[in-house]
């Protein structure tokens, strides 16, 4: 009884913990997202990246807002970590699993450059 309790607890935090978009890390908020590149901007391209937010279990339990959210944070993220301070999304992909209610995942691709 007590470990089946534990279980539950356990499977509660990961649900709820899903929910939630995912946080940008310290520095990674000053990474610029954009849909297209200003023309007199100089940058030198760093890298392709994809963010993401959001898989078949957790991503019904998820707002729409969270999905989006936590995608373009996990791409500032990945960014900041390739010390890129641009990213221009080049796309987004909407993805839902069988029997779920909508969207379950985003996933964002886009090139990241760092600019002067």
């Amino acid at each position: 009884m007590k470990n089946s309790k534990l279980s539950i607890g356990v499977l509660a935090v990961l649900l709820l913990g899903g929910c939630a978009a995912k946080q940008v890390e310290s520095g990674a908020e000053r990474v610029e997202l954009t849909n297209e590149m200003q023309e007199n901007r100089q940058c030198t391209f760093v890298t392709e990246l994809t963010g993401s937010q959001g898989n078949m279990v957790t991503g019904d339990f998820t707002s729409d807002e969270n999905l989006v959210m936590g995608a373009r944070n996990d791409l500032r993220n990945k960014a900041y970590h390739e010390g890129a301070n641009l990213v221009v999304i080049q796309d987004s992909v909407h993805s839902a699993a069988d029997d779920s209610w909508g969207t379950t995942k985003i996933t964002l691709v886009g090139k990241a450059y760092k600019c002067m």
